[in-house]
């Protein structure tokens, strides 16, 4: 399933990356997100995942407007560095 993450990257840090599965963003939050300091600090970083914006309509995602109401997923960084799922 392709997927929109809206990916905190600590506090006053967003972006917004389009994936062709679940496993695909997950994966780069785990090696390119947890525990690394973008500048504010590692605090509240977090990733939610939505279906894929509907790019035939020209929606995309970006960190500027997504176009979703709730996630369908959350992963969190928890207390040890390990990524986590989290219940919504």
């Amino acid at each position: 399933m392709k997927v929109c993450a809206s990916i905190n990257l600590g506090p006053y840090n967003h972006e917004a990356v389009m994936f062709d599965s679940i496993a695909k963003a997950v994966a780069y939050f785990r090696t390119y997100v947890a525990g690394i300091d973008y500048g504010t600090g590692t605090d509240e970083q977090v990733m939610d995942l939505y279906p894929q914006c509907n790019t035939s309509a020209g929606l995309r995602c970006h960190a500027g407007a997504t176009f979703h109401d709730y996630p369908m997923t959350r992963y969190a960084v928890g207390p040890r560095g390990g990524v986590q799922r989290v219940i919504v």
